[in-house]
């Protein structure tokens, strides 16, 4: 596979991948800490609300650190195809990935078509095929 020209300067790319890696790295400190925090406050409280709140305010922490955790493996695998030459490539179906998309999502990796056909196939599995079955009848 040849590699594909990025849209743009690759070291703005690289600078904006890189400074989102940044914000996000200090948002999971950030969390951890809270997170940690909250913890602390379990242990000292004997409310059952009290309870309740900090554990809901925990999990909603714990899933923002996942989503965040995601989001910078995403990075680093488009700074590793961005030095291999592949960036701005749709690794499904090999086609360029559009500039206005890549301006949005810098670390995409599908196109806009390929990205929406994997919802889709996504959404069909955790349905069950119940949506494609309503749309037969």
């Amino acid at each position: 596979m040849t590699a594909l020209p990025p849209p743009h300067d690759s070291s703005n790319i690289r600078s904006t991948l890189e400074q989102q890696r940044a914000e996000l790295l200090t948002r999971l400190q950030d969390d951890l800490r809270e997170t940690c925090a909250l913890t602390g406050q379990l242990e000292d409280t004997h409310d059952l609300f009290d309870m309740s709140a900090v554990t809901a305010e925990s999990d909603i922490r714990v899933s923002l650190m996942s989503t965040r955790t995601a989001t910078l493996v995403a990075i680093d695998a488009a700074l590793e195809r961005l030095g291999e030459g592949l960036y701005g490539r749709c690794e499904s179906c090999s086609e360029a990935i559009g500039a206005a998309r890549l301006r949005v999502v810098p670390f995409a990796l599908r196109c806009t078509h390929c990205e929406e056909e994997k919802e889709a196939a996504e959404h069909a599995r955790r349905t069950g095929g119940t949506e494609i079955a309503r749309r037969l009848w």
